[in-house]
Parts: structure tokens; C-alpha cells; sequence
């Protein structure tokens, strides 16, 4: 019988060497890396100028990321990120009143801060978007986990379907858990849905709140039959509709998927009826796949027509340069890099 070639040393090593680029790939992808195929930033000559820059709680590490990188980058341009915000909804204050050229956007835009800012300047604010949000970071702005009680057998869910559970003005509302094809002792128990509460003290309502207005409800309002969890003592409110389905086989509610616990099962989501049901993992959050996704902006104030300041225009381009995206997936935040198809697609409204 023939013996087996024992591999040397440096033959081994080679193989090390090879294969363990591949590995750090497909480690790297799987935990939503940076697109290898995103551009590397390019300066377009020399910048020089202040932009000014609001900061927002969840942004602030990422934004002194990019402010070193321009600095070194380009020593006559300087990022300044004010400390004195926190919030989304004072970026668009300060916009409005002149007070800062970029606003980070940690949520979606709110329908009436949009009509606001076309009614101050007579046209649509420029969304960047820059990344997307994190798959299970609370606090953060994060994807959105759909949960039934763990004896539900409910074995996906559509957005059209969310829609007619918790919008009280949609066609054919779904009152049953039969009306969603489960048999038996689950079709006449009745659907009990939970939720944050509509709107907070500043009149606007939740990031979340809204998010799911648009993306799933066509705008419309959650409809009052469902129950409003509110903020309680040791008891955030995403935590508290968790625990509520946990203890109501008949509910469902949405919440974070940091926020899991026992009791209860997160959903796999489809945009159609038909499918396909996609559950959400960070793998299906980071390519987009998982349709609860969601998406972090700059905001800038640009007249139609008009170019963008160089200062502004080289802080948008290295946030969706290959550089900027590895600040993104570097930061605590837990934000995720876009893919090179959608950082392609943002650099052209650049232009």
C-alpha cells in the first residue's frame, strides 16, 4: 500500500495562509462586514472648510471616525460634531433655522417633518442614506421582530397581514387567528395585538411607532384595538409587549430582537402574502433580505439643481466609501455597512 506524502511545514503554512483570508471573509459577511466591492475613497482634489454637524446619541462615534479620516484625508477640511444634541428631531430644528448643514438621521424621517422642511424651503430635504440599522442593538435604531406566544404555530406572517391586524381602517381586518389558516382550537381565538404607545410627550411619535406606520400601515394609524404598553418602572415599553404576548397565546406585537425572551417566538416576515418568509437573523438584516429592516441618514439641505458644498460633498462621499463603511461596522452602535449595490445607488444622488 502506498503511503500518504506527510505535507511539510511550509506547505501547511501556505495552505494556513490561503485559506484563512477566505475564512476572515465569510466570518466577516456573516456578521454583516463591509461590501468588498465598495469603492475605496478617492479625494477629488484638495477640500478645505467647516461643515457643520449636528450629533445624535447613537452617531457620535461614528461621526469622529469620519472627522479624523477627513482631517488627515484633507488637512484644510475639519467635521464639527455639535455635543449640545441628541435627538433626530432637533437635527431638523437646526436645519430649519440654519444652524447646522448635516443632520444625522437615526430613524426614519416623520411625514411632518418633511412637510415642514418643503414648506421652509420650498423643496425635499437630501436623504443619504448611509447605513443600515442594527440587527438586535437596544437603545439603537434596529430591525423589527414580529412575536406570537410560544404556543402559537402561526408559521410566517405578511406585511399586507400585519397591516389589517393593526390598522383599525384597513379592508378586511384579521380578527382570528382561522383568518391566518390556523385550524383547531387556534381558528376562533381572537388576535390581540400590543404596541408602543402613539405618541410621546414631544407630540412626535416613537421611532419604531413611526417606522411601522409607513412601512407597514400605508401612512395610516395603529387602530385602537391595540394595546398601548407604555414605560413602567425597570420596564421599557419594547420589553413590556414582549412580556404581554409571553403571557396571551392570542397575542402578537413587535418589538426588538434584543428584547427576546421566553414565552414567546419571533416570526419569519414576508412582503407578500405568498411569501417568501424570511426570518430575521444578523445575516438577513445586514443584506436586507428580513423586510423589517432599517436604514440610518444624513440629511442636508440642498437647493435643486444645485451642487452640494465640496466640504459636504467629500463627508457624504467617504461615509460611503469602502473606508466610511469600515468606521460603520467598527463602531459599538452596532449599525450595519450597506451593500455595494445601495452605497452605488446613494453616491449618484451626490451628483
Amino acid at each position: 500500500m502506498p503511503t500518504r506524502a506527510v505535507p511539510s511545514l511550509f506547505a501547511l503554512c501556505l495552505r494556513t495562509l490561503w485559506i484563512a483570508p477566505i475564512l476572515a471573509f465569510l466570518c466577516r459577511a456573516a456578521a454583516g462586514g463591509v461590501d468588498p466591492a465598495i469603492p475605496a475613497y478617492l479625494p477629488e482634489g484638495p477640500a478645505s472648510g467647516t461643515v457643520s454637524c449636528l450629533g445624535a446619541d447613537n452617531m457620535n462615534g461614528i461621526l469622529d471616525r469620519w472627522a479624523r479620516a477627513l482631517a488627515r484625508i484633507h488637512p484644510g477640511l475639519r467635521l464639527e460634531v455639535a455635543r449640545n444634541t441628541r435627538l433626530s428631531a432637533e437635527g431638523l430644528d437646526a436645519l430649519l433655522e440654519g444652524r447646522t448643514q448635516v443632520a444625522p438621521f437615526v430613524r426614519e424621517i416623520y411625514p411632518a417633518e418633511r412637510r415642514r422642511f418643503l414648506e421652509r424651503f420650498g423643496h425635499e430635504p437630501l436623504l443619504v442614506w448611509v447605513a443600515g440599522g442594527s440587527y438586535a442593538t437596544k437603545h439603537n435604531t434596529h430591525a423589527i421582530a414580529i412575536y406570537v406566544n410560544a404556543a402559537n404555530p402561526l408559521k410566517g406572517i405578511s406585511l399586507g397581514q400585519l397591516e389589517r391586524i393593526f390598522s383599525g381602517s384597513a379592508p378586511a381586518p384579521i380578527l382570528t387567528w382561522g383568518q391566518l389558516g390556523l385550524s383547531g382550537e387556534w381558528a376562533g381565538r381572537p388576535v390581540r395585538a400590543y404596541g408602543m404607545p402613539r405618541l410621546r410627550g414631544t407630540g412626535n411619535p416613537p421611532g419604531i411607532v413611526n417606522y411601522f406606520e409607513q412601512r407597514i400601515l400605508g401612512g395610516r394609524e395603529f387602530g385602537a384595538g391595540v394595546a398601548e404598553v407604555p414605560d413602567r418602572a425597570g420596564v421599557e415599553s419594547l420589553d413590556g409587549i414582549v412580556r404581554a404576548v409571553a403571557s396571551d397565546p392570542g397575542g402578537i406585537g413587535y418589538s426588538g430582537f434584543g428584547n427576546r425572551t421566553g414565552g414567546v417566538r419571533a416570526v419569519p416576515v414576508a412582503e407578500a402574502d405568498t411569501g417568501p418568509f424570511v426570518a430575521g437573523t444578523p445575516e438577513t438584516v445586514a443584506d436586507r433580505t428580513y423586510p423589517l429592516s432599517r436604514q440610518i441618514y444624513l440629511c442636508v439641505n440642498r437647493l435643486p439643481g444645485q451642487p452640494l458644498s465640496g466640504p459636504i460633498r467629500q463627508l457624504l462621499r467617504y461615509a460611503l466609501s469602502r473606508e466610511g463603511q469600515e468606521d460603520i461596522a467598527a463602531d459599538p452602535a452596532g449599525f450595519l455597512p450597506l451593500s455595494a449595490a445601495n452605497a452605488l445607488a446613494e453616491r449618484a444622488k451626490l451628483d
